[in-house]
């Protein structure tokens, strides 16, 4: 039995009324969707970093959904985001911009001369307790581009660290820049045990 789904190539059986025939399964697979392409869980709270590289960010995909559960191993951080280029974080100086707003709240941020992408404004962050912690859902858009810069779209809810409930919508690029790798991490400590990111390909 087949382990993985079947290459383009692969061929099956059809019958036309009663002619079995040969067909590539290219004309038959489902044309949308979203393909898992890794999860990572944090296995103590040593990790400073969650990233996805170049076995994940590749030209069979161009738009990406990053989506899962991330926990501060420290009260009061915030998540931020960053591209990698070769296997290394970019830190750019004013390579990325973003923006963000808390629904239902008037803090917001906004910055275009960044090394990061900030997904949450000023406020109350994350907190370690039980039962507290961030979702984060977050689209990536055109990561190898050279002619586009690297787009990212999201929200964060988050349980803070005096337990109440806070969403932000947040957006942001890395300005004009091929990429391969993308980088979760806190403005400050590690991510607790636990944390759990997964990408996702979105099927051209």
């Amino acid at each position: 039995a087949l382990a993985s789904a079947p290459a383009d190539t692969d061929e099956f059986l059809v019958s036309d009324a009663g002619t079995l025939k040969r067909i590539d399964y290219s004309l038959i697979k489902g044309s949308a969707g979203l393909t898992k392409l890794a999860s990572t869980t944090t296995a103590d709270a040593t990790s400073s970093a969650i990233t996805f590289g170049s076995s994940y960010i590749t030209s069979t995909y161009d738009l990406y959904l990053l989506s899962g559960w991330c926990i501060p191993a420290d009260d009061g951080a915030y998540i931020r985001i960053r591209v990698q280029s070769s296997g290394s974080d970019d830190t750019t100086s004013s390579g990325y911009g973003f923006e963000n707003v808390l629904m239902g709240g008037d803090n917001h941020a906004n910055d275009n001369d960044e090394t990061y992408i900030r997904t949450k404004s000023n406020g109350t962050y994350g907190g370690t307790n039980s039962g507290e912690g961030w979702f984060l859902n977050c689209w990536i858009s055109n990561p190898l581009s050279s002619s586009y810069p690297t787009m990212f779209s999201g929200t964060t809810t988050i349980v803070q660290q005096d337990g109440n409930h806070e969403a932000s919508v947040f957006s942001g690029c890395r300005y004009v820049s091929a990429n391969n790798g993308v980088t979760v991490y806190w403005d400050t400590g590690n991510h607790d045990t636990g944390s759990t990111l997964t990408l996702y390909g979105v099927t051209k």
